[in-house]
């Protein structure tokens, strides 16, 4: 039995996008044996990208 471990990497952008994207985070769980509190996330499951907005925090 092969145990994947989740991917999770956090991409800063080329220096002609770092003036309006601060970074990309990416966390890929596909085929992991995650617990019920590690797979709480806030975001829709869906296939497409998303931008998030962070006003504050």
């Amino acid at each position: 039995m092969i145990v994947k471990k989740p991917l999770a990497e956090l991409i800063m952008p080329p220096a002609s996008l770092s003036a309006c994207i601060f970074s990309y985070v990416l966390r890929d769980t596909r085929g992991v044996n995650l617990s019920k509190v590690a797979r709480l996330n806030r975001f829709p499951a869906s296939p497409l990208c998303a931008i998030t907005w962070v006003i504050e925090g």
